[in-house]
């Protein structure tokens, strides 16, 4: 966390957010709980006296794998909604799906969503961040575990050895989503690799998923223990609902 920890006390600070849907937005009603707008809350109340200027790098149903793929294939990016590939959060004002630029940063200078052929890296490295977020999990079910902890692996490689990033290289923070998914199996096995990528590799965790557990059921993955204040809900009455099965 150097690089972070170098920029905090210089007064200026320039972070990345990096990941799919939680972190790009949906819509002009969900834009506002997204974990790039959180992140930006709790950075200004954390540290008021710092300059932050963020940029949201999000994509909306990407995978890990689309962010490791530096070869300029399935991570190209385009503004072109015509082209089959994965896009910023640009787009044509009568589009559906978005309501605003994205991969524009809060000071103006910077805008990746105005060239397109890039992998997303390099737009990533093209801001040069002083810390960026990795937020990549719900989306990556459908590949095996052993390829989904190769990608992140890679990325985090990327970051911390790979000469592109020695003129600036910074501080890499993990993310895990809350638990909010349909498969939950194949997704809680994703965050028990992340998990345990972030303590091989020593990187900080932000652990949503750890919170959603404990606030909705009780229940934390990481000790293995229940709340029994899990077995009643806010207004005091009992939650029948909430079951749990320790042995697994």
């Amino acid at each position: 966390m150097t690089n972070l920890l170098t920029a905090l006390a210089a007064g200026t600070c320039k972070v990345a957010h990096v990941g799919h849907s939680h972190t790009e937005g949906m819509n002009e009603n969900w834009f506002g709980a997204t974990q790039y707008e959180l992140r930006k809350r709790l950075m200004r109340q954390a540290f008021p006296s710092v300059t932050f200027n963020h940029c949201n790098f999000g994509i909306g149903g990407a995978t890990i794998a689309h962010f490791a793929d530096r070869a300029d294939t399935t991570g190209v990016v385009s503004t072109n909604t015509s082209v089959v590939t994965i896009k910023p959060f640009y787009r044509p004002a009568n589009s559906p799906s978005r309501y605003r630029p994205s991969w524009i940063d809060d000071a103006g200078t910077f805008n990746g969503a105005t060239t397109n052929g890039k992998s997303w890296r390099n737009y990533v490295l093209a801001f040069a961040p002083d810390v960026v977020f990795l937020q990549f999990d719900l989306n990556d079910s459908s590949v095996s575990l052993a390829a989904f902890k190769a990608s992140y692996q890679d990325v985090i490689d990327d970051f911390n050895i790979h000469a592109d990033w020695s003129a600036k290289r910074p501080s890499l923070v993990l993310v895990i989503s809350p638990t909010c998914v349909t498969d939950q199996v194949a997704t809680r096995k994703i965050f028990l690799a992340i998990r345990e990528l972030a303590r091989v590799n020593n990187l900080p965790l932000i652990d949503c998923a750890r919170v959603y557990d404990i606030l909705t059921t009780g229940y934390d993955p990481m000790t293995r223990q229940v709340s029994a204040e899990a077995y009643f809900r806010y207004d005091g009455t009992y939650n029948s609902a909430v079951t749990f099965n320790l042995n697994t």
